[in-house]
């Protein structure tokens, strides 16, 4: 199975490229270097963190993220791929017998209630399978539980609104819709690598995995997380604790910019005022007149 897998808006700052492009080369925190999607690797630069970003455990770690999982450790993976390798066939062997199994049973047990019907002279009845029947999560392994959330789960298109169900045209009129109707933006725009492939992800992560964009908290069905979402104003992205999840979409390096930006705005006191002149006056005593 394969996914396609808070910053600040920076327009308006002229001299941002060159800000971010000293700051990503200066020697960043320790918590910048750690990765917690993967139980909070730490990497021993910024060159390490990329190259751990493009490896198939901390992927998987993704997958798990968005079907609500929590993370594994390195070797737990290396130990589940290693087994998954060397058993391939044995456990597709159990698993279509135990199919098989279950299969007969339900056949055995249908014959002998059309055998009842029939003993008793009641006429025979097309057999009805519930529609909304749901497997046995119990015997199922993370793995197949992963696969049957994918495979039964609403899957939105690049057009489809995350927010509700709306559809636009195109993949702009649906990012503008949003921008309107929900205050949506991407952070970071100009340093976004792949825009559809981001939204694509942000589809699975609010349609499969049921999971707000801004807080993270996992719901029990599409319409759920989308409420929580309009309700609660998190119709947004959050990237601050996030950068390695997001980091496949960014030519930028997420860990060693976050955060930047966020420049305090300087409001006046309430005894102050700024004249055009440039002057301060005391706001109390003054004569508007």
């Amino acid at each position: 199975m394969a996914f396609i897998v808070h910053g600040a808006s920076f327009h308006g700052q002229a001299d941002l490229g060159a800000d971010l492009s000293t700051m990503a080369s200066l020697p960043s925190s320790k918590n910048s270097l750690i990765c917690t999607g993967c139980n909070n690797f730490e990497a021993g630069s910024h060159d390490d963190l990329k190259e751990h970003y493009r490896t198939e455990w901390h992927r998987h770690n993704l997958k798990r993220k968005v079907a609500g999982l929590a993370p594994i450790d390195s070797d737990v993976f290396e130990e589940r791929v290693a087994s998954y390798v060397s058993e391939k066939d044995q456990a597709r062997g159990k698993k279509k017998e135990h199919l098989s199994k279950k299969a007969r049973e339900k056949q055995d047990k249908r014959d002998q209630q059309a055998r009842e019907r029939q003993a008793s002279g009641q006429p025979e009845r097309a057999e009805q399978q519930p529609e909304n029947e749901l497997p046995d999560f119990s015997e199922m392994t993370e793995e197949e539980f992963m696969d049957w959330k994918v495979a039964h789960s609403e899957k939105l298109e690049i057009t489809d609104s995350l927010f509700d169900r709306h559809r636009s045209e195109n993949f702009s009129e649906s990012l503008e819709y949003m921008a309107k109707q929900f205050g949506f933006f991407v952070p970071f725009l100009e340093s976004v690598s792949d825009l559809e492939g981001l939204v694509e992800y942000l589809g699975q992560k609010v349609s499969i995995g049921n999971c707000c964009l801004w807080c993270g908290r996992s719901f029990g069905s599409l319409e759920a997380v989308r409420g929580h979402m309009l309700d609660k104003a998190h119709c947004k992205i959050c990237l601050e604790g996030c950068e390695d999840e997001y980091q496949d979409f960014y030519s930028r390096d997420l860990a060693a910019t976050s955060g930047l930006g966020e420049e305090e705005e300087e409001w006046e006191t309430d005894d102050e005022m700024e004249l055009d002149g440039g002057e301060k006056a005391e706001a109390e005593g003054m004569d508007y007149a």
